[in-house]
């Protein structure tokens, strides 16, 4: 039984890296999801101490920090 599982689990692994050309978007999925770290953002902290932990609120002060940083 258990085999089994490995030969069917690397027939799977072996298919994707041979379609990586084609479908680089199944071969990465799959790699997020073996990934043990899960990155998360925040809470952010500005200097004088106040804390922003809600994700709309850290995705508008990163907007306006790369607003600020990147031209045309």
């Amino acid at each position: 039984m258990h085999r089994e599982i490995r030969r069917a689990n690397y027939n799977f692994e072996r298919q994707l890296a041979d379609n990586i050309k084609k479908d680089t978007m199944s071969f990465y999925a799959y790699v997020r999801c073996k990934a043990k770290a899960k990155i998360n953002v925040g809470p952010l902290v500005y200097k004088d101490g106040e804390v922003i932990s809600l994700a709309e609120d850290m995705s508008e002060e990163f907007n306006k920090f790369f607003i600020g940083v990147f031209t045309n």
